[in-house]
């Protein structure tokens, strides 16, 4: 059985060799640059959290395809709306409330069920991981077979459940920016955090070590 590793949390600024401070100076400026029509600034804005926010979309609509569009839909009007920030050092938070925002309305639509722990489904772009080059076949396929079970896992999750896992964990935001992202209370955010991570240890306790862990 394998061990069970937290997700690691992401950060736009964790880049080795660089200083976080001065990589969150140079975000804010392209902020402030895209904000007066710069284009190439904003271009950069979309590189640099594009496959985070297609990873959270995934996460909540279950489907490649809508992510991908609405990770379009979400930074095109990022694009139109950029003048009505104030903010700069909020435009993570503001983005991912946009995208929040169009998972809500597109799972609305939908009505899209949560899915058992035996639909499991393909690895999607959003999930990929480089493999192991030290690995042998079994343990390789010990690790898709763990990277199933977690998606499968966090698919079970409600959407509202989903969208907060998916924030902290792939967004790497915190719980007071993750609360207005979603218009909710900070408690709200907790409650629903300790939620799902109850509902994915129960989950995955079959499957992993250490899932008490997480």
């Amino acid at each position: 059985m394998e061990s069970w590793r937290p997700l690691s949390r992401l950060r736009m600024w964790e880049t080795a060799g660089v200083d976080g401070v001065a990589v969150k100076t140079m975000a804010h400026d392209l902020v402030r640059r895209a904000q007066r029509g710069d284009r190439a600034a904003f271009e950069e804005l979309f590189r640099d959290n594009q496959q985070t926010v297609y990873g959270m979309l995934w996460h909540m609509v279950r489907s490649e395809d809508d992510a991908r569009d609405l990770t379009q839909d979400t930074f095109l009007e990022a694009w139109r709306s950029l003048g009505s920030l104030r903010d700069a050092a909020a435009f993570r938070t503001w983005l991912f409330r946009i995208a929040a925002n169009k998972a809500r309305d597109h799972l609305k639509r939908r009505r899209l069920p949560t899915t058992s722990m035996e639909e499991l489904s393909p690895q999607s772009d959003a999930e990929a991981q480089l493999p192991d080059p030290s690995a042998g076949p079994q343990e390789l396929l010990l690790a898709q077979e763990r990277t199933s079970k977690v998606s499968a896992a966090v698919a079970s999750l409600s959407a509202d459940h989903r969208a907060v896992v998916a924030m902290y964990y792939l967004g790497g935001l915190d719980v007071a920016e993750i609360a207005k992202a979603l218009g909710v209370p900070k408690g709200t955010v907790l409650s629903r955090l300790a939620r799902a991570r109850d509902a994915l240890r129960r989950r995955l306790a079959p499957y992993v070590e250490n899932a008490d862990e997480m």
